[in-house]
């Protein structure tokens, strides 16, 4: 009897975290961000859902070809928020971490390495990798 409550247990704890934790909002074009969890995929790797590329604060840009794992940031606090491969661009709207780069050869095929910007509305403290359709910073 012992065994068979434990199971049961178990099957209702592993159910509510499935339920909890998947991190996946369907067809997300970005998300809401926020909160914390432990990271999966590296900043700019490809994804399909949030939960691919990590917790609650990272999410899938599946607006992004194959996707482009992101973690949401805040500008004032620099690169702070971000993963040290990547840095906080903020796009007069939200503040995402992308994948830092040198050229383009460091980005994926269909990314090219956007250049470090001091504009208000296209702030980045160093080069990153962007759709290359979404920056107007061409290729190098």
């Amino acid at each position: 009897m012992t065994r068979s409550l434990l199971r049961g247990m178990w099957v209702v704890a592993l159910g509510a975290a499935a339920a909890c934790g998947n991190g996946s909002s369907g067809g997300n074009t970005g998300g809401g961000g926020g909160g914390t969890g432990a990271q999966k995929l590296p900043i700019g790797s490809p994804c399909t859902a949030d939960a691919d590329c990590g917790g609650a604060a990272y999410m899938c840009m599946t607006d992004h070809p194959d996707g482009y794992c992101v973690k949401m940031c805040d500008i004032s606090k620099a690169d702070a928020d971000c993963p040290s491969e990547s840095i906080c661009q903020y796009d007069g709207t939200a503040g995402e971490c992308h994948l830092k780069c040198a050229t383009t050869s460091d980005c994926r095929a269909g990314y090219v390495c956007a250049p470090a910007s001091t504009d208000a509305s296209n702030t980045a403290s160093h080069a990153f990798c962007d759709m290359a359709d979404a920056t107007d910073a061409g290729t190098d």
